[in-house]
């Protein structure tokens, strides 16, 4: 009996710890969201490492991801979309049971065809799904209807 209230008392102060790595995670984002919803905000960054090129995503908010097949990722231009997948099949959030709160980063690969989209077309949604989990793989779909795409047209080339 001892041993399961001091093994509780461990796990609190885990618990507590990580909620504050988090948090202080969060803190270091400085930019305002390129895309949001009521719930969530999404980060977007463009990076280019040895002739590729990339969108670095960070989502904050209260979905937990944990994939092991990776994710899509679509933006949504009225009928037309174009889809990206992440570039790491293992895509986990660092989640905060606390806080209920979690950072999500993952890679995209980005191609001319997506720059071209971007460039020629106006965006009002995007869709991110995944299945989480390793077993039973439980469907998750996040829709971001808020999007600034000229502040992401600015970190792209042209």
């Amino acid at each position: 009996m001892k041993l399961d209230f001091f093994k509780q008392i461990i796990n609190g102060y885990a618990a507590k710890a990580y909620d504050k790595i988090l948090k202080e995670k969060l803190q270091k984002i400085k930019a305002n969201p390129i895309f949001w919803s009521d719930f969530s905000n999404g980060y977007i960054e463009y990076s280019e490492l040895a002739g590729y090129r990339f969108l670095n995503i960070r989502i904050i908010g209260p979905t937990k991801l944990d994939s092991v097949n990776g994710l899509s990722f679509e933006f949504i231009s009225g009928n037309k979309s174009e889809t990206l997948n992440s570039d790491s099949d293992i895509v986990k959030s660092d989640y905060s049971d606390v806080s209920q709160i979690g950072l999500t980063k993952f890679d995209l690969d980005c191609e001319d065809k997506t720059i071209h989209f971007l460039y020629n077309h106006k965006v009002d949604t995007i869709r991110l799904s995944a299945k989480n989990g390793q077993l039973l793989k439980e469907e998750v779909v996040m829709i971001f209807t808020n999007f600034d795409q000229q502040t992401l047209l600015k970190k792209l080339p042209k």
